[in-house]
């Protein structure tokens, strides 16, 4: 099969899941936005937000360089960003884990940690699985990934209604993060078939680097430029209009956000 037909299947294939991700978290967000309170939307985004901008300046563009590469020591090079990835993204988590109080109590809420905390799991294993991810794009295999994601996604997004429905409030939203995403990356990491080896190829790192550092510059511009609105809008208006806000937000890039990646 060619480059260009493997690329017109994963096509397909991502419109597949795309198509049916946008169905399922259309019909979820409209039940969920009856069920929970305003607040909980809004304790949900500004909790994210938190990881998200810290982890925009450490891990952006390790697995695009892995897709990138394609010298002779692909393989040592791949172990070694894998090697990379893991370790930058612990530091993220530590740094997560440390700026949690204070931002919680920046927003008079404590239950902000612990929302932070539940999509902190996620935010690691999904990290974790991030270079196996890489390579099943850099061959267009695109087959398994699309129907791992597809499954567990799914799965994901119909467990928030279940939480809902047993009370969980506000961390019904953040629950799956800590419970189906780890199996969701255990299991793409096993299809893949990459296994890391035990040792860094640190000599790797700084190649990586000088390619990361283009794509970190973008990442924390569009973070900064997509997340500053929370960070205004959750201090000064409050976690209600916050929640209002990231739910009108998320339902009008509904389209953009699952369509424009394919």
């Amino acid at each position: 099969m060619s480059d260009a037909q493997k690329a017109g299947k994963a096509g397909i294939l991502l419109l597949f899941r795309k198509g049916w991700g946008a169905v399922v978290s259309f019909g979820v967000m409209a039940y969920l936005a009856r069920t929970l309170s305003q607040s909980d939307f809004g304790i949900v985004a500004i909790s994210g937000t938190l990881i998200n901008i810290i982890q925009a300046f450490a891990i952006s563009g390790i697995s695009e360089y892995v897709i990138y590469y394609n010298g002779k020591d692909e393989k040592e090079v791949t172990n070694s960003a894998f090697w990379l990835n893991l370790f930058l993204t612990v530091a993220v988590c530590v740094a997560v884990l440390v700026a949690s109080p204070f931002w919680a109590r920046f927003y008079n809420d404590e239950r902000i940690s612990k929302i932070i905390y539940l999509l902190l799991v996620g935010f690691f294993f999904n990290m974790l699985s991030s270079i196996a991810v890489a390579q099943f794009r850099k061959t267009l295999n695109y087959k398994p990934m699309v129907m791992i994601q597809t499954i567990f996604g799914t799965i994901s997004q119909l467990s928030q209604v279940l939480f809902a429905l047993l009370g969980f409030g506000v961390y019904s939203l953040a629950l799956p993060n800590a419970i189906v995403v780890p199996l969701m990356a255990m299991v793409l990491i096993y299809k893949s078939g990459f296994r890391p080896k035990l040792y860094f190829n640190r000599e790797y790192w700084g190649r990586i680097f000088n390619y990361t550092k283009h794509v970190i510059g973008s990442s924390v511009l569009s973070k900064v430029v997509h997340e500053g609105d929370s960070f205004v809008i959750g201090k000064f208006l409050g976690m209600d209009l916050l929640g209002v806000y990231n739910l009108a937000f998320r339902f009008a890039r509904l389209f953009a956000d699952y369509f424009l990646p394919i």
